[in-house]
């Protein structure tokens, strides 16, 4: 996320770098240039109407460059909170046991922690194992949500991020082509280029990274030290290996998944 946070930084500012060292060193209109297009509603050929249309195109650009950037960062972020909270409930998972230990030990007025290994699941009452197994399994549906509402509200703008980076790559590609290698616009367009698939990689990095620790809750189920323990746990623990076993996918309104396979995809389409 800084790595884009800084590229995207870096693509502006140099922008207007560019832009105003070749002001600065030409009083000739035709050396003048808009880096995000040409305005053909004002005179600009002469001062100061050319700067007041440059301010006006580089502030614009610049409140939604990082209108944007912070709309990308907070899905990403999101998605990270999700990735973690499916880690957090991995630890709890495989810890069931010795959390339903702790919590009889604790009713009976007893401190002694004791290492999960060493502990006999036979001597745990259902009432606390079936307290954790119900936490576990509010905890995992609760996740789950999360990931569903997230996709609702973003499943529309990843698709058209996934559309739009398309065409934008592949334009600046071959915009890329055509500017002389001399020319200090070059680093502008790469950077741009680099922008572009920041932002997709973060989004797909932490979509793959959900989908893999969800899969993960099933070990960490199978981990638990369930053996000897009363039955209903071990069914219980069976029924989240079971549900596991179909991960949690972010999707782009079902069009394409939110993974890094995607991300290599659409990288590969532009690239031929």
């Amino acid at each position: 996320e800084k790595v884009y946070g800084i590229a995207a930084c870096a693509c502006v500012i140099l922008t207007i770098g560019i832009t105003v060292m070749k002001r600065i060193k030409s009083d000739d209109y035709h050396d003048w240039e808009f880096p995000y297009g040409p305005i053909t509603f004002l005179d600009v050929t002469h001062s100061p109407n050319y700067e007041i249309a440059l301010t006006y195109q580089l502030v614009t650009v610049s409140y939604f460059a990082t209108y944007f950037v912070v709309t990308d960062l907070a899905a990403a972020a999101i998605l990270a909170h999700v990735s973690y909270q499916f880690k957090i409930l991995q630890n709890n998972i495989e810890n069931i046991i010795e959390l339903s230990y702790q919590d009889m030990l604790m009713d009976s007025h007893q401190t002694t922690r004791t290492n999960n290994s060493k502990i006999d699941p036979s001597l745990i009452p259902w009432k606390y194992l079936e307290k954790n197994l119900a936490d576990v399994v509010e905890y995992h549906l609760a996740v789950e949500g999360i990931a569903d509402e997230f996709e609702n509200a973003f499943g529309t703008l990843f698709l058209l991020v996934f559309v739009c980076s398309l065409g934008m790559l592949a334009f600046m590609l071959y915009h890329l082509t055509m500017i002389p290698l001399t020319d200090n616009r070059v680093y502008d367009v790469i950077l741009a280029c680099l922008c572009t698939c920041f932002q997709t990689f973060i989004v797909c990095y932490w979509g793959e990274q959900v989908l893999t620790e969800s899969q993960l809750v099933g070990n960490s189920a199978f981990n638990a030290n369930f053996v000897k323990a009363d039955q209903r746990l071990q069914k219980g623990l069976l029924l989240i290996i079971c549900r596991s076993q179909k991960p949690v996918v972010v999707t782009a309104k079902k069009f394409a998944v939110i993974n890094l396979y995607t991300f290599s995809w659409v990288r590969k389409i532009i690239l031929t």
